[in-house]
């Protein structure tokens, strides 16, 4: 009989070991509000979103998000759609959510290679009079600090460009709109970009990177492209050559040429933007790169070339002398008047 009531005692102390660890993977994750988005695709498993939510640190454990569910007949409930989730929410708060299906709001997608300003209009046809605060926060980065103490320390007159991360965003109509966006662009940011910011590369700070990233962004349309153009402006940066960029005078001219380019008189514009006038790197990003610019300018190509020039079909001609790039240059306008 003792052997039994020895076996009963165990059996107990197991179970509510197991009954307390369960419990403590319902707590929430951190204490952090910040959201991360979240995709529910239709006809996904159980066993597929559990995995994705911690993957994504939004649930402590997959299993006891699967069995949360299970004893609380929800497993089957979970509505497929995209959510804005909280670490701080527990299993009970992230499941609440997935199951009522709760409205997150408008999806906002940006494009990579947007400036600021941009996001800034098409959050205002979204929510209709946040452009403005989401262009008051990105004009104040030191209000982020407190929350994102990574940010580096910045230039007098240098703004949030640049580090609002192009992504696409669920954010709720209402006064806290362009908040809740540059602190998810942060957030996404941090996740993503700050990572490959800080590898091994040339020796740049990482906000000089970040330039460097942005003007690569706004050069390149063709992807394979990216590590060339970087390396062609590295080799500009270390001869002191300009970088003779028209997307950096449009930045400055705060609007895009479009097919006609630029005149001689945008070009002979006063900014320290213009990078025909000023040689090196301008005073701050000209756009929010992308992941693939960001690479490209921490890992450009090895490469002795100097020049390029568009084709016009997204590609472009590199060249190592400055008679090569004006032959290229003839080649390219004679094809187009045939």
């Amino acid at each position: 009989m003792r052997w039994f009531l020895a076996l009963l005692t165990t059996l107990a102390l197991l179970a509510g070991g197991a009954w307390a660890a369960y419990q403590r993977a319902l707590e929430p994750v951190a204490g952090t509000e910040r959201a991360l988005l979240f995709e529910v695709p239709p006809g996904a498993g159980g066993a597929t979103i559990a995995r994705g939510l911690e993957r994504r640190r939004l649930v402590r454990s997959a299993l006891a998000f699967r069995v949360y569910l299970r004893l609380n007949g929800l497993d089957r409930d979970v509505k497929a759609g995209l959510y804005a989730l909280s670490p701080s929410l527990g299993v009970p708060g992230v499941a609440a959510v997935l199951v009522e299906g709760r409205d997150m709001g408008t999806r906002l997608t940006v494009p990579e290679g947007w400036a600021a300003a941009r996001v800034a209009r098409l959050l205002d046809q979204a929510v209709p009079g946040a452009g403005a605060t989401f262009a008051a926060l990105v004009a104040n980065p030191d209000a982020q600090r407190a929350e994102f103490a990574w940010l580096p320390p910045l230039p007098p007159g240098a703004t949030l460009e640049g580090f609002l991360f192009p992504d696409t965003y669920v954010i709720r109509p209402g006064p806290g709109a362009a908040d809740s966006l540059v602190r998810l662009m942060l957030a996404r940011f941090e996740q993503v970009a700050l990572p490959a910011l800080q590898g091994e590369g040339p020796p740049l700070g990482l906000y000089q990177r970040l330039v460097m990233a942005s003007i690569v962004e706004k050069e390149a349309v063709h992807p394979d492209e990216r590590p060339t153009i970087g390396g062609v402006f590295y080799n500009r940066l270390a001869t002191r050559m300009p970088f003779g960029s028209d997307p950096t005078v449009e930045y400055a001219l705060g609007r895009h040429q479009g097919e006609r380019g630029l005149t001689f008189k945008d070009v002979a514009v006063d900014s320290p933007y213009n990078t025909y006038k000023h040689p090196g790197l301008p005073p701050g990003p000209i756009a929010n790169p992308g992941l693939a610019s960001i690479r490209a300018a921490v890992h450009p190509a090895r490469t002795d070339l100097l020049y390029f020039v568009a084709r016009g079909d997204g590609t472009h001609v590199f060249t190592k002398t400055y008679r090569d790039h004006l032959n290229a240059q003839a080649r390219i306008v004679a094809g187009r008047r045939r």
